[in-house]
């Protein structure tokens, strides 16, 4: 006791000699910077309809007020934090010299595009699809956003309405409610969240609800086995707890209540149908995390900064039920390259489900990430991914693929299915390092796909193998949006399709 006493004197005492905190002065810049506008009409124009963030806002997000004693951490996890809103295209967050046992911040935030229409053109191999969107972020400088959708899929057409607000009722607690009706179906969600945003945060929480009613679709050797309709529906309410939090790590307890309840119905042709599920667990959870930062510009996104939590993560969550056990545990940690020039992220996880002894639908998963960006005359960024699937007695809803929607360019949708499934990409990404007309970043990928699936055991004699080149057009003012044209041809024939091209566009990175 007398130690644990020491030490909170110790604290109080460097408490007391650090600074704090004394004037912040917040800089909001709209889409075009005063220089930016210089160079014609045309982005004077843009300004005058676009609504700007208002400081009030961004000055909302901040997790640091005037006369807090200074912590440099959470000016990091500020910027990070202001990043990831959706109509914030920069954040930088910088601190001046100490006088006066105060020291004054400064945060300048530009945005980016509020009215963001996204038009998706493609072909999978199988079938055109086409997706249009159109979403309004900061709505009425609310933080929130509506967004409608239409699109066409392999498997069906859709149209959905989606509001989203990361600061309902107060900042940090975002709100999700989908809305869509599909040509097969409906969907209905809604969630309310408080995310542990930072490592200070004491208590989170998530309630959530979702149904849905849909075709669905058991494949093998590209061919559709068995159809069958489903009626699902999912609910949880969980919070969380982080009883032991320093700038190094946080420990969190969780605790909750979660469904899966699902039934299953014959469709014209079906001879196999899963079974029924009634699943509703009292879920218990622990969690170990800590925060190494890195954020790197042209890797997924051109010239915005990408933020990359290194950090080491353990998560086991604990479910007993009315019919059945559950178990969920996640793992991930990471390591900085080259003196922040790259990074090496692997992560694993396994869940099951447990009835009278016995696993059910037990899938684990790994996947590693390899980062490493050099010094070229024109911005230049190595990327590769590894990505592994395997399940033992699955549901016979489930299902995991190799193609050209889950990593393999050039194989079509659903072509290569099973049990378990490995999916290896490398790419090189080539930027311009600079906008045409202050809109379009442009570039070029070349790379390489392999992979698998199988409902035996993975050999690599089976992998299947493309390479190609791609066109990619970024456009950092808008969120994440990166026109992908990809061009890759298939070595390996798989049934009916022999060797060649596939043309694929999308409109973010294909991993």
């Amino acid at each position: 006791m007398t130690m644990f006493v020491l030490l909170a004197l110790i604290a109080a005492v460097a408490r007391a000699d650090a600074p704090r905190i004394g004037t912040i002065t917040v800089h909001t810049v709209s889409l075009f910077s005063d220089d930016e506008q210089t160079h014609g009409r045309f982005y004077r124009i843009l300004n005058r309809l676009h609504t700007p963030t208002g400081k009030e806002l961004v000055r909302k997000f901040l997790l640091f007020r005037e006369g807090d004693v200074y912590d440099p951490l959470r000016i990091k996890e500020s910027e990070k934090n202001l990043r990831k809103l959706d109509f914030i295209k920069s954040a930088d967050i910088t601190v001046g010299p100490e006088h006066d046992g105060v020291v004054d911040i400064s945060v300048d935030t530009q945005d980016e595009w509020t009215t963001d229409p996204n038009v998706d053109f493609g072909h999978n191999g199988r079938a055109g699809t086409w997706s249009m969107n159109v979403t309004q972020k900061d709505l009425f400088g609310s933080a929130a956003e509506v967004s409608v959708t239409g699109e066409r899929t392999v498997d069906r057409t859709t149209q959905a309405l989606e509001v989203l607000d990361s600061a309902f009722v107060r900042p940090y607690w975002n709100l999700a409610t989908l809305l869509a009706k599909s040509s097969d179906g409906s969907e209905r969600r809604i969630a309310i969240e408080q995310p542990f945003y930072s490592i200070f945060t004491p208590l989170s929480f998530s309630i959530a609800y979702d149904d849905h009613s849909l075709d669905e679709r058991i494949f093998r050797a590209g061919e559709i086995e068995s159809r069958f309709h489903v009626l699902a529906h999912a609910e949880h309410a969980i919070g969380g707890w982080a009883f032991d939090a320093t700038p190094q790590h946080s420990q969190r307890l969780y605790a909750g209540y979660e469904t899966d309840i699902a039934d299953f119905h014959r469709v014209i042709g079906t001879t196999l149908l899963p079974a029924s599920r009634d699943f509703r667990y009292l879920v218990a959870g622990y969690e170990y995390t800590s925060t190494t930062p890195l954020k790197l510009d042209y890797v997924d996104h051109d010239q915005r900064f990408d933020d990359f939590d290194l950090g080491r993560r353990v998560a086991v969550f604990l479910g007993a039920g009315n019919a059945a056990k559950e178990m969920r545990a996640e793992a991930s940690d990471g390591v900085r390259l080259g003196s922040g020039r790259g990074l090496f992220l692997p992560s694993l996880s396994y869940r099951t489900r447990v009835i009278a002894g016995r696993t059910q639908n037990a899938i684990a998963s790994a996947d590693v990430r390899l980062i490493w960006k050099f010094d070229l005359a024109k911005p230049n960024a190595f990327v590769s991914r590894l990505h592994f699937d395997e399940g033992r007695r699955l549901d016979r809803d489930v299902q995991f693929f190799a193609d050209t929607v889950h990593g393999l360019r050039a194989y079509p949708a659903y072509a290569i299915s099973g049990d378990r499934a490995l999916v290896f990409n490398a790419e090189e990404r080539v930027f311009l390092g600079r906008e045409l007309m202050q809109i379009f970043a442009p570039g070029l990928a070349m790379f390489v796909d392999s992979g698998t699936a199988s409902a035996a055991r993975l050999h690599f004699g089976d992998l299947k193998t493309d390479a190609g080149i791609g066109l990619r057009i970024a456009i950092p003012r808008a969120e994440s949006t990166v026109i992908r044209l990809d061009a890759a041809y298939a070595f390996n024939p798989v049934g009916a399709m022999h060797r060649g091209w596939l043309i694929s566009l999308g409109t973010s990175q294909a991993f």
